[in-house]
């Protein structure tokens, strides 16, 4: 309902209408051209305003771009207005790349080799979740049941000359329900999913609680002692590797604090300058494994009493205690 009112500028000056534009082209597309002798770079070619009552509450801005020489590239910027107040929104520059809260989207190195992002989603100023820039994937379903997709990140090459396999996403990452939603429940998993042939498949997930499993889908049946990250599945063999450089030493570590020895309460390291494993406790080296196979436990020092064979023999248990001196 209601009327629109244009105003254009022709041969004879400036028009009114007061009623609804329509073009009309027979069968044809129709075009709204707006045509500017401009000189200066990024300069308003036309705008496009919504008025309430006179009061402009929404605008489509055309500008031009950087090359005053060809005057052959600009782009679009989107306005709403706030009690008022019109400000721009989202902006579409001369070379596609999208901007959300930013009039330069993708200008900031992201520090990335050939890295070029499209869409720029920029938060606002301030401190904590204020300040960041945000996007929500949500879904229109009103009855969530377990297993149920919330949104969803896909990974694709669509023109891959290839075809078949190449074209299908290769990977993804999704919110999946773990239960039916109620009034006190909401309780969701974040999956990682890839794809070596066909559609991807399920590699990591996160469930609700935090529990992390890597080659298996259900960290959280493990034992409660020991489910925060569960590696592997009950199919064939599976690990895990710690690597380290040459000469260098890989360590696991058993913590109740974030200073001195509770940090490395209880252990593993492997040393790759001798080849000798260690295990921990109390912050203390108590056994060592050498590179020929020599097992040594407790501390080697004068007034120790060793237990063992005698000769020189590889593969040798070593037990020392303590001894009084005197």
């Amino acid at each position: 309902g209601g009327t629109g009112s244009f105003t254009t500028l022709g041969a004879s000056g400036l028009t009114t209408l007061t009623d609804n534009l329509t073009l009309t082209k027979g069968n044809a597309s129709n075009t709204l051209i707006f045509n500017a002798n401009l000189s200066s770079a990024a300069d308003n070619i036309a705008f496009i305003k919504g008025n309430w009552n006179d009061t402009t509450v929404s605008q489509i801005t055309l500008f031009s771009g950087a090359d005053t020489t060809n005057k052959d590239d600009g782009g679009m910027a989107f306005a709403t207005a706030s009690a008022g107040s019109v400000a721009e929104r989202m902006r579409i520059t001369s070379t596609g790349n999208v901007g959300i809260g930013t009039t330069s989207p993708a200008s900031v190195s992201t520090g990335i080799s050939n890295f070029a992002p499209k869409l720029d989603i920029r938060g606002g100023t301030g401190t904590g979740v204020a300040t960041a820039g945000a996007m929500i994937l949500s879904t229109a379903e009103t009855t969530i049941a377990d297993g149920d997709y919330l949104g969803m990140i896909a990974f694709q090459a669509p023109l891959e000359g290839s075809g078949t396999d190449a074209i299908l996403s290769p990977a993804s990452i999704h919110a999946e329900a773990e239960v039916a939603f109620d009034g006190s429940s909401n309780s969701t998993s974040i999956v990682f999913s890839t794809a070596d042939s066909t559609a991807p498949i399920e590699r990591m997930r996160i469930h609700g609680e935090g529990n992390v499993g890597i080659g298996t889908s259900n960290p959280g049946d493990y034992n409660t002692s020991a489910d925060d990250l569960v590696i592997g599945g009950t199919s064939g063999a599976h690990g895990m590797t710690i690597v380290t450089a040459t000469g260098s030493t890989g360590y696991l570590f058993f913590a109740d604090g974030t200073s001195g020895d509770s940090q490395y309460e209880g252990g593993l390291q492997y040393d790759h300058s001798t080849d000798e494993l260690g295990l921990y406790s109390a912050g203390v080296v108590r056994m060592r494994i050498n590179s020929s196979g020599t097992v040594s436990m407790g501390t080697l020092t004068a007034g120790n009493t060793t237990v063992g064979q005698s000769g020189n023999q590889t593969g040798i248990l070593h037990l020392h205690s303590r001894v009084s001196s005197g």
